[in-house]
């Protein structure tokens, strides 16, 4: 019996444990004791069972039950001949998400904090270029920047991604800017495949042609992040003041559905685009899609906040709010949860404010080599992987305190009943208040409060 890895599947060996992780069934899974041994002795390339458990020194019969439900999982792929292997893969399809939602519901490990007794840097974001070819009126990264910026040589990428993939690390997120405006995309993530990463772009996806879609499907990335902010036109392009470009993103967003490859889509609601939130939603849905909004919407990462003229005011936050309870099935999912309206307070409505994971698990790289917390918190510089190793930075005096950062620390927050109803971003609060963390930015208060009650009102009515 040959067994190998799955090109799914993901593992990553510490000291104290095993880590595996299938990027279609997004099941991951920590091992330990033969367990571990016998993930550790695993490779891409097709072994026979017999070798692997000895090499890992555990009887056939112990290897033979692990492989077994390794296979369950989708980690591993077993079969008599190398071509009943590949076809027993499974790769990623539309067609097949729901089922395998169904299939794997419930089944998930704890993803571990630490790796080696330091915190495990899981994710890194590269900026390999800030080059953008769109000027959205709504983006936190100013104009000039776009028009006058940096691209990171292809060499000093590759040095970075050693340094990750040295660390132990899993997913890299390759942004910019716009991505594909960097000359050496293949090579970049050719270098990444080689590496054995899990492989996350985001792009809007309007420099993209036939060949580099079917690059991508080879290449079997994780996912990319299409930037689509309207199903019309018209309103598209007046965000991103770019003629043409809802056009060719979209038509490129479909073709990566129709080649199956992951996607999602981030639509940012502004005043411009908010009365479409439905259209949106059932596009997204029609193509089998998550789509990620946010309506609250960051001040540029300079201090300025003038990008802000496009955030909703609160009425229209209101009648936003109204559209997505009512489209959102997780929130009737959710009220259904409460034994009584004096349960609802407890149960999480929001999700950022709680789970927030400043530096847990991930760190972002700007074009010029500076390493920041998060994608907008470029002024928060913990060191320079030019002149500093990537692992100095992550376990840095000034990274260690940012982790300790908690609500209790915020004393607007500390005495607040609003927490499973509030999304407070520390990186919405240092943007807009420059440079201030702790000075909570008011928009999430009101939406909270508003957020509240409305859902408080549903459950009235629907009790009635």
């Amino acid at each position: 019996m040959l067994i190998r890895q799955s090109k799914n599947a993901f593992i990553r060996i510490f000291s104290r444990y095993a880590y595996v992780e299938n990027q279609t069934n997004h099941v991951s899974m920590t091992y330990t004791g033969d367990e571990m041994k016998f993930v550790s002795c695993l490779s891409r390339k097709a072994q026979d069972l017999e070798c692997v458990a000895g090499n890992a020194g555990i009887d056939i019969s112990v290897a033979g039950e692990l492989a077994k439900n390794l296979a369950d999982l989708w980690f591993v792929v077993m079969g008599d001949c190398e071509a009943e292997l590949d076809v027993r893969e499974v790769p990623f399809s539309y067609d097949a998400v729901a089922d395998v939602e169904r299939r794997f519901a419930g089944v998930q490990g704890v993803m571990p904090a630490e790796a080696d007794g330091e915190p495990w840097l899981r994710s890194l974001q590269i900026e390999i270029t800030s080059y953008c070819n769109e000027r959205c009126i709504h983006c936190y990264i100013p104009g000039e920047v776009k028009e006058c910026g940096e691209t990171m040589p292809v060499d000093r990428v590759k040095a970075i991604i050693d340094e990750f993939a040295d660390m132990g690390g899993l997913r890299i997120i390759l942004s910019g800017g716009e991505f594909f405006m960097h000359k050496d995309t293949v090579e970049i993530l050719t270098y990444c495949r080689r590496r054995d990463l899990m492989i996350l772009l985001q792009s809007n996806l309007t420099l993209v042609d036939d060949e580099m879609i079917h690059f991508l499907r080879e290449l079997n990335v994780f996912n990319v992040q299409v930037s689509l902010y309207s199903t019309d036109e018209a309103t598209h392009d007046m965000i991103t003041r770019l003629k043409g470009s809802w056009r060719k993103t979209k038509e490129n967003l479909e073709k990566l559905v129709a080649n199956n490859i992951p996607a999602l889509i981030a639509c940012p609601i502004m005043k411009q685009n908010y009365k479409g939130y439905r259209d949106m939603m059932d596009y997204a849905r029609s193509l089998r899609l998550f789509c990620y909004t946010d309506y609250v919407l960051l001040a540029r990462n300079d201090f300025c906040d003038a990008n802000l003229c496009t955030r909703l005011s609160l009425s229209q936050t209101s009648e936003l709010l109204d559209e997505i309870l009512a489209a959102d099935p997780a929130y009737m999912d959710k009220l259904s949860m409460a034994e009584s309206e004096k349960n609802l307070d407890a149960i999480e409505f929001a999700q950022r404010f709680n789970r927030c994971s400043v530096l847990k698990n991930n760190i972002c790289i700007s074009v010029n080599g500076d390493a920041y917390p998060c994608p907008a918190w470029q002024r928060m510089v913990l060191g320079n992987v030019h002149t500093m190793p990537l692992h100095d930075i992550w376990v840095s005096p000034q990274a260690d305190e940012l982790r300790k950062i908690s609500v209790k620390d915020f004393k607007k927050c500390s005495k607040c009943n609003l927490h499973n109803y509030c999304d407070m971003c520390m990186v919405y609060n240092y943007n807009e208040n420059g440079g201030r963390v702790d000075e909570v930015c008011s928009r999430f208060c009101d939406v909270a409060a508003m957020l509240r009650n409305k859902i408080h009102a549903m459950y009235n009515n629907r009790i009635k």
